[in-house]
Parts: structure tokens; C-alpha cells; sequence
């Protein structure tokens, strides 16, 4: 045998570092699909739905745009989401979710539209009444929940335009002038 000869690996333990590699890459593989599931659109969607459920203010501010953080510190926020949420129901179902697209087409990779129907009261069930919830991919890459669009699609579809006034003119007592700056629509 000279220098330059490796000595050669039985087959069976080559199948086996092969086999180890496959499932380390199968591993983390799988890790990253858990992560990106874990805080995708569609898992802050619900989450936002659960904090719409149980009226866990603290964890619905948290899910909310850039914007929505900057013109609602904490302790305003609670005080604006308790006023909002004395008229929601607490029970819905997801029927749709995907990025805005026309003809098939995505049109914004950054954006993600939830519909979302709601469940009670009985009236509301019976004629399908439902909102969307519109999520938007931060520069960071986390997925947030886009205030007010989305409550203005809740509030309008449960009380039509008196939902809508309601909604502005409550934003306007506890914001203000700064209110404005949820209404600027802004690239995803």
C-alpha cells in the first residue's frame, strides 16, 4: 500500500455516516419549518383571535404594526382595545387566508389577508357575516397584524358604517392628531 491509498470504509459504515447525515439534515430541516410556522402569518392571525377571545390586552398589543405601537404606548392601548372590544363578539372561524394576488398573481409578497367569520351572536353566523384581518411583513421579517384595517373591516362588517364612525371617532378621543398616522397607507 502506498502513501497516497486511503484504506478503504466498509460499506455497511459508509451507509451509516450517510444515514446520520440524512437524518441531521432531516432534523434541522424540520426545525426551521416549525419556526417559520410558529410565527408566520397565518399563527399571528390566531393568535390575535385568542387575544380576541379571552380580552388579553397586553398580548394583542404585541401582535399589532409598528405604527399602532408608536401611537398607543401600553397603558393607552388597554383603555382603547377595551372600548373597541365592548361590542365584538369572542367566538370566529378562519374560511380564507392567503397574499393578495390578481389573476392569480401575488401582487405583495410583504402582505397577508385573513378572513375571518364570525361565530356569535346567531344573527351574525346566520348571514355569514365576516372581516379580515390584514397582516403585514415588517422590515425585520415578523408578521404583524395591521390595526386599522383590520378593525375597521371588524367593526364595518358587524354595524356598517356606524362601525366605521364609532371606530374613528374613538381612535380620535384617545389619540388625537397622532391617530393620523394608522391611517396612511404604507408598502408592505
Amino acid at each position: 500500500m502506498r502513501e497516497t491509498d486511503s484504506p478503504r470504509v466498509p460499506q455497511s459504515k459508509r451507509k451509516w455516516v450517510l444515514g446520520a447525515a440524512f437524518l441531521l439534515a432531516l432534523s434541522v430541516g424540520a426545525r426551521i419549518a416549525v419556526r417559520r410556522y410558529r410565527s408566520g402569518p397565518l399563527a399571528v392571525a390566531r393568535g390575535f383571535l385568542g387575544g380576541c377571545r379571552t380580552r388579553d390586552y397586553a398580548a394583542l398589543r404585541s401582535l399589532f404594526d409598528s405604527s399602532y405601537q408608536t401611537v398607543f404606548p401600553p397603558e393607552y392601548s388597554r383603555a382603547l382595545l377595551e372600548r373597541l372590544h365592548e361590542a365584538v363578539p369572542r367566538a370566529y372561524q378562519i374560511t380564507m387566508a392567503g397574499r393578495p394576488n390578481t389573476f392569480g398573481l401575488v401582487d405583495n409578497w410583504h402582505r397577508y389577508h385573513v378572513r375571518v367569520q364570525f361565530e356569535e351572536p346567531p344573527e351574525a353566523r346566520q348571514d355569514h357575516k365576516s372581516f379580515a384581518i390584514t397582516l403585514v411583513q415588517e422590515q425585520n421579517g415578523v408578521w404583524r397584524i395591521e390595526f386599522e384595517p383590520t378593525y375597521l373591516s371588524l367593526l364595518r362588517s358587524l354595524y356598517d358604517a356606524a362601525g366605521e364612525q364609532y371606530f374613528r371617532r374613538t381612535l380620535w378621543e384617545m389619540a388625537g392628531p397622532r391617530s393620523r398616522s394608522l391611517w396612511v397607507w404604507r408598502p408592505g
